[in-house]
């Protein structure tokens, strides 16, 4: 396996070293001789042929999941090295590993569920034919329902790294996930999760796909007002009712109100398209508005003194959504 693989070649570049002091070459002892033969073999397995005959180990265990534990998280262990690799990812769909991953996801044993979404992003990053065979298997609609039941910050953190790659730069997963009522799953998870410090992590990538995401479908001047109304109606409350102001969930208000992909145009408030203050009238109702105004401004002046980078980005961003919102 790939794992033994590199053991084996740490031991042939240490037994190299070893035995490298700048004489003359002497005869090998036999012992080491077959040594070094037999971790020249090992290391010369071709992955394809490794790769496949780890899916079909995996097909053939997961009925016994519990009596094969060890073996099948080896097994998975190691078909996530091999699909580091960018074409291995691609032989991965071509042996039928869809339906093994795919079964194990909606199926699998609790044990398995972490390496198979970190399975998925292996297999769907920066990679489009993955994209497309997950997308036309309509895996998406499950994703997003499992992370609204969810309750393991393991599983959640896996699962949202999944969503980024299945859906980064492409649209059909993008338009999958919108559907799917995404945005609102994810940041319900947010929220719920938020007085939580274990869950910081999980919060902190939740927050951050949004952002990204968000950033992709407005460049692609897909987003429509409606869309757009919703997920501000969303983001708001949920932006108040956090212990601390989150950059990213308010940059994404920025990009919203604005319909700008970038923050760093939104920023240059002076320069911003002509209409833009209205487009956020229409987006945050005066009810909303009042009491949102009020805890900017309040959490600016906690931020006021302080010399941290991180504040004065995070107070751009608050200054930016005043001077947008008490335009009226």
């Amino acid at each position: 396996m790939a794992n033994s693989d590199s053991r084996n070649l740490k031991s042939m570049l240490r037994f190299a070293v070893e035995n490298s002091d700048n004489t003359e070459p002497t005869k090998m002892d036999p012992e080491r001789a077959q040594w070094l033969q037999d971790a020249l073999a090992s290391v010369s397995v071709d992955p394809t042929k490794q790769l496949k005959e780890d899916i079909q180990i995996l097909g053939a265990l997961l009925q016994e999941a519990d009596k094969y534990r060890d073996k099948l998280e080896a097994v998975l262990e190691d078909i996530l090295t091999l699909t580091e690799d960018i074409d291995l990812a691609n032989d991965f769909f071509k042996l039928g590993g869809a339906d093994v991953l795919f079964e194990i996801i909606l199926k699998g044993p609790e044990f398995l569920k972490s390496q198979s979404y970190q399975l998925l992003a292996n297999v769907t990053q920066n990679n489009p034919e993955g994209q497309k065979i997950c997308v036309q298997r309509n895996i998406m609609p499950e994703l997003v329902n499992m992370i609204s039941h969810e309750m393991d910050l393991t599983h959640l953190k896996k699962i949202l790294l999944a969503l980024s790659c299945l859906t980064r730069a492409f649209a059909p997963a993008v338009a999958q996930f919108r559907k799917a009522d995404g945005f609102n799953s994810v940041l319900k998870i947010i929220g719920k999760f938020a007085g939580d410090n274990a869950a910081k992590p999980v919060c902190a990538k939740g927050s951050f796909f949004i952002f990204c995401l968000l950033q992709e479908i407005i460049e692609s001047s897909s987003l429509d007002e409606t869309e757009a109304k919703v997920v501000v109606g969303e983001i708001i409350p949920l932006c108040m009712n956090l212990p601390q102001a989150n950059e990213h969930l308010l940059a994404s208000l920025i990009l919203l109100l604005t319909n700008s992909a970038s923050v760093d145009a939104a920023i240059d408030v002076e320069n911003l398209p002509h209409g833009t203050s209205k487009r956020a009238n229409r987006l945050v109702d005066e009810n909303t508005r009042k009491p949102f105004v009020h805890w900017l401004t309040q959490v600016d002046s906690r931020y006021a003194k302080s010399d941290d980078s991180a504040d004065a980005e995070l107070r751009s961003y608050i200054g930016v959504l005043l001077n947008l919102l008490n335009k009226r």
